[in-house]
This record gives C-alpha cells, structure tokens and sequence, in this order.
C-alpha cells in the first residue's frame, strides 16, 4: 500500500529557492541576449508565465527553414535553465536534524486533513498489516528532495504505524524524477499536439516529439511514466504539493482522474493549496474555495463530463505545514553572487 505524493516547484521555493520561471529569466538573458526565444521572452512576460506553453506558442512564428536553429535556442535555454537551478540548489544546506523532522512531518501528515478527513486516513493507515510505503513523483529538475531522503538517520524508527497491537515500520521510496534531473537530459516541453501552435510541426512525428514531453522521455529510453503509472496505480491516498496543475501535465492530471474513478472508496486525492489568505473563511466561502480546488482539478485533467462521485473523493487543504523545515540554512541569492 502506498501514500503518494506529487512534488511541484512549489518544494522548492517553500525552501526559500527562487525557482520559478520569473525568476530564472533574468539569468537566461544575461547568458543568451542574442536568441530569438530571449527577445521574445523580454517582449511578452505573460506569454512566457509557463516557459512550456510558452515554447508551445512560439513555435508559430517559426518557418520551415528555422526549425533548426529553434531547437538550437531551445537546447541553450535548458542549458541556461539547468545551470541557473544548479546554483540555486546550491544555495541550500540541509542541517543535522533534518532526516528526524521530515520523518516526523510525514508521520504526522493526517493532522493537516480536517477532522473527518483525518479520522478516516488515520483509520486506513490502522488497518494495513504490513508496511506501507511512502512514495514520491517529483515534477522537479533538482533532487533536493532525494538529498534528504538520503540523510544519515541512526535513532529509533520513528515512520510507522499500529494495526491489531502490532507494530509496523514503513518504507519511503527513492523518488522518481518525472522530468529527469539536472545534468542528466531534463525534458522541457508541451503535453501533446495541441499545445504546439504550429501545423507543420505539431503534424510532423519527427518534429513535434522533440517537443512533447512523454515521447522525449521515451525517445531517450526511461520509463519513467510507467513507473510513475505503476506507482499511482498501488497507492491509497495521491497528495500533490507545490504545484500549479498545469496544462503541459495534463496527462498526468487524467491518469489520476481515472485513478479515482475506479471503484474503491478509499482512493483519495489532497490537493495542497497555497494561499495568502489570513482571515478565517466563513463556512459558505471556505465551501466556494473547496469547489474552485476541484473543478480547477477537473479542468486541468481535460475533464468534460464529470463524475459526481469523483468530487467526493477530492480533498483540499490550504498552506499545509508538512514541508516547512527548520533544519536548512540558505546562502546568498544568485543574483547577488553573479
């Protein structure tokens, strides 16, 4: 049995890692002022909020005998991408003490749920003989989140759980890093055809799978969405933490959409929600944000008819707690050291 958990980019700036595409163009530009994909970039921030999208639609302005030198700029752009995030994970130092707090925080990860929703994960978690494994599939290019999981730990176990008056330890899977990781051929692209803005290319097999996400991965030869496949497929509860269900995900948004469908009350979706907001909701708001949570869900998965019964097994939780770490120490941005 399995609790698993979706990583976005919003791991990473939770860390205090300035991480986000804003942030990151600065960077490429000083490193390549002279590319079409930076001028465009300079010119439309908004068509660049997500850089996949954005690749997605610039491609329309491209012409037959530019295809080449696009794939060139957009090579340079990873490599900028892959050499500004270096320096960010960088940045970070994982303190003594660390391995002990992310293992409390995963053990504890009920307490963020409401009170029935608590309850009823609590009893599931009781009623597995055996261990339960911990499983996590990171959307991010950096493994920070592998560097803790590989901390040194040598006291008492402390992820476990009881069933029957017995005593279980449970198990944390080796993450798999759906996109690759740095220095070792990250895949930056669109979700499939349609999001590639340009006939010629999004109709050429050749062309567009050098822009579609899955088929780079398969291309390069990981098995990657098997293995996250297999690892939705085993698993009792999905969270997703840090991220934007973004369009370029989509597939993967349906996968776990299909997941709930399948006839077993238990499976669960918790979907982490950053907000700003800081006064209490009245019951009637905090229902409307709930149901925007979920239809956003729905609507990333390219979800047209809805089953109701789906819903029901969505839950939402705002800013939960379980990835704030005391045990990091950051140094100076990257910026300032350039």
């Amino acid at each position: 049995m399995r609790i698993l958990f979706l990583i976005g980019n919003g791991f990473d700036c939770n860390l205090g890692l300035h991480t986000t595409y804003r942030a990151f163009y600065k960077h490429y530009l000083k490193q390549f002022p002279n590319d079409r994909l930076a001028t465009s970039i300079s010119k439309n921030y908004e068509m660049w909020s997500d850089l996949e999208l954005g690749l997605g639609f610039y491609v329309k302005e491209i012409n037959n005998s530019d295809v080449d030198m696009f794939y060139d700029e957009k090579r340079n752009i990873e490599i900028a991408l892959t050499d500004y995030l270096t320096k960010e994970k960088n940045r970070l130092t994982l303190k003594e003490g660390l391995k002990e707090e992310f293992l409390k925080k995963l053990q504890n990860f009920p307490q963020e749920l409401s009170k029935k929703d608590s309850r009823d994960m609590t009893n599931w978690i009781n009623s597995i003989r055996g261990s339960i494994c911990y499983s996590f599939i990171s959307f991010n290019y950096t493994n920070i989140l592998s560097q803790i999981i590989d901390l040194p730990y040598n006291g008492n176990p402390i992820l476990w759980h009881a069933s029957s008056h017995t005593g279980y330890n449970d198990e944390i899977e080796k993450p798999i890093y759906i996109h690759g990781l740095l220095g070792d051929r990250i895949v930056l692209g669109v979700n499939d055809k349609s999001q590639i803005k340009n006939e010629v290319i999004a109709n050429d097999s050749n062309e567009s799978s050098l822009l579609i996400k899955q088929e780079l991965n398969n291309q390069i030869g990981e098995q990657r969405w098997e293995d996250a496949r297999d690892r939705i497929d085993s698993s009792q509860y999905i969270i997703v933490y840090g991220m934007s269900l973004g369009d370029t995900d989509r597939n993967y948004w349906k996968y776990i959409y299909e997941w709930l469908v399948k006839n077993d009350e238990r499976h669960k979706l918790v979907l982490c929600v950053h907000t700003n907001q800081n006064v209490q909701l009245s019951a009637t708001d905090y229902s409307r944000q709930q149901r925007a949570q979920r239809d956003r869900f729905i609507k990333a998965a390219g979800i047209k008819k809805i089953d109701e019964t789906v819903l029901q097994k969505i839950i939402v939780i705002n800013n939960p707690k379980t990835f704030d770490f005391t045990h990091i120490e950051l140094k100076a941005d990257v910026e300032k050291d350039e």
